[in-house]
């Protein structure tokens, strides 16, 4: 009888090893496999921790399911790494921007982790073909990631006049012409508005037309689009205006997950009918909803 037990006792430890056995070499198959298919697309993960990343031109760093760092093509001097909040770039479409340039500093919250990114130096070298470019080699980047509580955001509404300025300072497209000054209107909530440097004449009541950026030629009338781009905690918009909307002094609104944002322009000055006129803001946010209704997707960003 005791022999008998033994037997049943052995066949009945073969079976659990045979099958533990299995089911780990079907997981670590199923993680190689996964990290192999990352691998193919010259895509890496990262993990909870501090660390310095170098990337260079076509790289991509996954953070999470849905979100990751991508760096496109070196182009020019300015290129650098862009944080999307998904899987790819969401193009054409201002009122559902996705990604931002991390020009300075960014932090962000996803899946219960608290991300901060920070730029710290990009290389550079000429690349001479029909006239001499400076492309970036790559750059690198201070990420810290730590596990955190679901951020509290303040239902503080928002007030502020913008006033124009010349020195102003790209952010979205730095190599063209139309460049972007940006502003920390609120910190907590928060709203960063980016305004595009633009200098114009009523193009209605002038036959020398507008005159974007100092460039004279530029396109006149109801054809140039100015994007006026807009981050709160919970998403990135851009709200488009066209020139004679500026003069008129239209009020636009946009919504970002609870948040509504207006944005007035104001005429100041007018020098004199040969000049540009001064303009400033009034931007104001307020909250239509209840915020805990919303993922908070974006802590602070700094240009």
């Amino acid at each position: 009888m005791e022999k008998k037990n033994l037997i049943y006792l052995t066949v009945f430890v073969l079976i659990i090893l045979i099958v533990g056995g299995y089911y780990l070499f079907t997981q670590n198959k199923y993680i190689a496999n996964e990290n192999l298919e990352a691998n193919k697309n010259n895509e890496t993960t990262v993990t909870i921790g501090s660390e310095i990343l170098t990337l260079k031109p076509g790289d991509s760093k996954i953070l999470s399911e849905d979100l990751r760092i991508s760096f496109g093509n070196s182009g020019t001097e300015f290129s650098v790494p862009d944080i999307i909040l998904g899987e790819r770039y969401n193009l054409n479409d201002p009122q559902n921007i996705n990604y931002l340039p991390i020009y300075n500093s960014i932090k962000l919250y996803n899946n219960e982790k608290v991300i901060s990114l920070q730029k710290q130096e990009c290389t550079t070298k000429d690349v001479f073909t029909d006239i001499p470019e400076r492309h970036i080699v790559d750059c690198k980047v201070n990420m810290d990631i730590k596990v955190s509580a679901i951020p509290k955001i303040s239902e503080i509404k928002v007030v502020e006049t913008i006033v124009g300025s010349h020195s102003t300072r790209p952010i979205y497209r730095p190599d063209y012409v139309m460049t972007v000054q940006g502003q920390m209107v609120s910190e907590e909530p928060l709203l960063y508005v980016g305004i595009p440097e633009f200098f114009l004449r009523d193009w209605r009541n002038y036959s020398a037309g507008i005159i974007i950026g100092g460039a004279p030629g530029r396109s006149g009338g109801e054809d140039y689009k100015l994007g006026f781009t807009i981050i709160t905690n919970f998403g990135i918009a851009e709200l488009i205006y066209v020139p004679s909307e500026l003069f008129d002094e239209v009020t636009k609104n946009i919504q970002i997950g609870p948040a509504v944002i207006s944005i007035t322009p104001q005429k100041n000055v007018v020098r004199n009918e040969n000049t540009n006129e001064d303009f400033s803001f009034q931007v104001s946010m307020n909250f239509n909803d209840n915020l805990s209704n919303y993922p908070v997707k974006i802590l602070n960003f700094t240009y």
